[in-house]
């Protein structure tokens, strides 16, 4: 570029950018242009041209996402070249489809959360007890003692029953919640947790379970702005890729791909050579890789997960029974 300035130093090949004037190599200064600022330099724009830019790469502004672009700005990339059609029509038939799911998504919240409004302060109690055991287990699971592993799962696998029939209760509109949540566990499972605690050998210092507490206090319920209770009624919080949209997307690519396709068979007719066409894309999921264990890690827990196995069937545990 005409404006590019680059001083001489000693003993590096750099610059000074215009905006932070920091000394920075020649190669922080390179810009990659897009295909329609090409053509209003003077190149033909049949590919990318890297130049010299005044600001460093720190420095220099930043594009606009396509993800981030309205259709506006997708339609003028689309008329320079920066941006091919099949890209912008994947991306607007993708927007429409989110949009479409989070409304749909809205709309059955608002009505999950009124139609089990009456319920929701015996679901709060129960996701209290649940954030405890979880984190009992896994502090039994870190500890390598099988028997508050055993307890643990055992209590949430009663806690889960019991909120499912809440749930499966609330289509009855003549059911009235009960008082107290613990009026719905049933006798086998009051003997399972009875049998699991009375196991673990030091229990002096943990949280004595609700089931088996006299003093028994259940936490205090709030409720948001509209009435609602605050994330207990909260639907499943799947990415909105889910299965369904990635279905839809597919179709919409296959059908795509067939065109195209279509078109490279009528060239090909015609006697042109047309290379193949690209393999299809896969989708992209975001997908949070959890922490890999290491060999002895995975060891460890599978004996603790096994011990523990043990011992609910020498209480003679079932947790498969209902």
């Amino acid at each position: 570029m005409e404006d590019f300035v680059e001083r001489p130093v000693e003993g590096i090949e750099g610059g000074y950018c215009s905006k932070c004037n920091t000394l920075k190599p020649i190669k922080s200064f390179t810009r990659l242009l897009t295909f329609a600022e090409s053509k209003r330099r003077g190149y033909a724009g049949n590919h990318r041209v890297e130049v010299h830019d005044p600001l460093c790469k720190a420095c220099q502004p930043r594009r606009t996402r396509p993800e981030r672009m309205t259709r506006n700005q997708i339609h003028n990339a689309v008329e320079a070249g920066d941006m091919g059609l099949f890209q912008a029509e994947l991306l607007l038939k993708r927007r429409d489809m989110l949009a479409t799911e989070g409304k749909r998504r809205g709309a059955y919240s608002r009505w999950a959360k009124a139609r089990t409004k009456r319920w929701a302060p015996l679901i709060f109690q129960l996701n209290k007890d649940m954030a405890v055991l979880h984190q009992q287990e896994k502090n039994g699971r870190i500890n390598r003692n099988p028997a508050i592993v055993a307890y643990a799962s055992r209590y949430k696998e009663v806690l889960n029953n019991i909120r499912y029939r809440m749930r499966k209760d609330c289509d009855i509109l003549e059911m009235e919640p009960p008082e107290d949540w613990r009026t719905l566990v049933k006798p086998h499972e009051m003997d399972d947790i009875k049998a699991a605690w009375q196991a673990i050998p030091n229990r002096h210092r943990m949280k004595i379970p609700a089931l088996l507490n006299p003093h028994y206090v259940p936490p205090a319920y709030k409720e948001d702005e509209d009435g609602f209770p605050k994330g207990v009624l909260a639907v499943s919080t799947r990415n909105l890729e889910g299965e369904r949209l990635l279905r839809e997307r597919k179709e919409f690519m296959d059908e795509v791909r067939a065109k195209k396709e279509a078109e490279r068979a009528a060239r090909i007719a015609q006697g042109e050579d047309v290379p193949p066409l690209p393999p299809p894309p896969t989708p992209d999921r975001k997908v949070v890789a959890p922490r890999l264990l290491s060999q002895r890690e995975r060891e460890e827990r599978a004996r603790v997960a096994a011990a523990a196995d043990d011992l609910l069937s020498e209480l003679g545990i079932n947790p498969n029974k209902e």
